[in-house]
């Protein structure tokens, strides 16, 4: 009976300890600046956008993407982080996530070309936000819920 208690306890502390670690050391598969990660059906090559500068950038300024092609920005703490079109040349489909889950998903915005910007927010908290082609979130069956997988 000892033994099995301590299996299960070696087992659920094991689980947690991978979980954690997961969530807590994600940046650190990031290469490059680059990161492959599994939303939905689909597996998509990011940018990472995890400092001030290369967040307020974003995807300004490019021209297009290939449909596996995207953007994460990685902020380390949870807040209604808003995304802004500024300087967009095309849309494209915003994923908010929290602790590596879909939280919130804002389909086909279209890029701004007015003095003031519009910001979209999520519906709650998130730690980090993904932009993909407009479209890809469908493409790929990405739904509220979905984990993400790094």
């Amino acid at each position: 009976m000892k033994a099995a208690r301590f299996v299960i306890i070696f087992i659920v502390l094991g689980g947690v300890v991978y979980l954690a670690a997961s969530y807590l050391f994600r940046p650190s598969l990031v290469f490059n600046g680059k990161a492959n990660l599994r939303i939905g059906e689909m597996t998509f090559k990011l940018d990472v956008a995890d400092t001030d500068q290369k967040r307020e950038t974003g995807l300004s300024g490019r021209e297009r993407m290939a449909d596996d092609e995207g953007m994460i920005f990685l902020f380390g703490h949870s807040v209604l982080w808003p995304i802004w079109m500024k300087g967009m040349n095309f849309p494209i489909d915003i994923v908010w996530l929290n602790a590596n889950k879909v939280i919130d998903i804002k389909r086909n915005t279209p890029p701004e070309d007015v003095p003031v910007p519009v910001s979209y927010y999520p519906v709650s908290e998130a730690d980090a936000v993904i932009e993909l082609n407009a479209g890809m979130a469908d493409k790929a069956g990405i739904r509220l819920g979905d984990r993400i997988y790094w």
